[in-house]
């Protein structure tokens, strides 16, 4: 069964809203356009962007680098910046000197590698502590307290 509407849902009921005004439809349309308009603008320019992005992109990538040289290729084993005689040269390190040195003895081995580290074997150096953190361990045990 239903009940009867009470005097308030009836009057509610009975409201109808009323029809919009044809000034307030042209405003909310012209409004509408606008925006969409400037939605359509803004699209445009930032596809345009991407566009150029792209172009400059492609352009950096593909032109070739160099000023037009055309480069020569290296002859095979040859190391890039030392021309293809130094391979042959006795003062500059090689795998193989090294380990002729070695093969001879160790105190060959580490004279060539002084000579080519540029120091001297009568130089001396001090050994450093090498520490993670600059805190001392008083430091730290202060700080952390008794666990």
């Amino acid at each position: 069964m239903n009940e009867p509407l009470d005097p308030l849902e009836a009057e509610l009921a009975a409201f109808r809203p009323s029809e919009p005004s044809p000034g307030l439809r042209e405003r909310i349309a012209e409004q509408l356009s606008a925006r969409m308009a400037i939605r359509t603008r803004q699209f445009w320019w930032g596809a345009a962007a991407v566009a150029l992005t792209t172009a400059l992109a492609l352009a950096v990538m593909l032109l070739p680098r160099g000023g037009g040289r055309i480069a020569q290729p290296e002859p095979p084993g040859a190391v890039p910046g030392l021309p293809l005689t130094a391979a042959f040269d006795d003062t500059l390190p090689t795998a193989w000197s090294f380990r002729r040195a070695l093969s001879r003895s160790a105190n060959d081995l580490d004279g060539m590698l002084d000579r080519h580290a540029g120091l001297s074997p009568e130089s001396t150096h001090e050994a450093g502590q090498f520490r993670f953190f600059n805190s001392s361990d008083t430091e730290i045990h202060n700080l952390l307290g008794e666990l």
